[in-house]
């Protein structure tokens, strides 16, 4: 996967993909959209979680508040950290993973909270670090 398939720039919210740049995470770390100060958790658990690529796919507006597409080729899969919402509505957190090397529906995890996006996070934290210890045992 090319960092270009990931990443989509929208200047207007400080999410900006150079093309001469390594990669998503680059640009993840360096112009960031912060979402005014929202979802910090989830932000933190994300960069925290040992992923090969992350960062914000699309624009951020009212509706789609957080979407962070990030992949674990250890993994096999594909994640999409999202937070949707919209006028006088409760934001709604989830989590889309998509099987990369199966022909397997995709998986939709509904969280209650950031707290609980975060401790799902973390899950897959120590399934990429569990599949990396078993490669360094072979």
């Amino acid at each position: 996967m090319t960092p270009s398939a990931l990443c989509i720039a929208d200047v207007r919210y400080g999410t900006v993909f150079d093309k001469n740049t390594m990669g998503c995470e680059h640009v993840m770390n360096e112009t960031y959209a912060d979402y005014n100060g929202k979802y910090l958790k989830i932000r933190k658990a994300i960069h925290e979680a040992g992923f090969d690529e992350f960062c914000q796919a699309g624009s951020v507006n009212r509706f789609h508040k957080m979407n962070i597409v990030a992949e674990s080729a250890i993994l096999g899969k594909r994640f999409w950290f999202c937070v949707d919402g919209g006028y006088n509505v409760k934001d709604e957190l989830h989590i889309t993973i998509r099987h990369l090397n199966a022909n397997a529906p995709d998986e939709r995890v509904s969280c209650m909270t950031q707290e609980d996006m975060a401790d799902w996070i973390n899950g897959i934290r120590n399934q990429i670090a569990a599949a990396k210890a078993e490669i360094k045992e072979e």
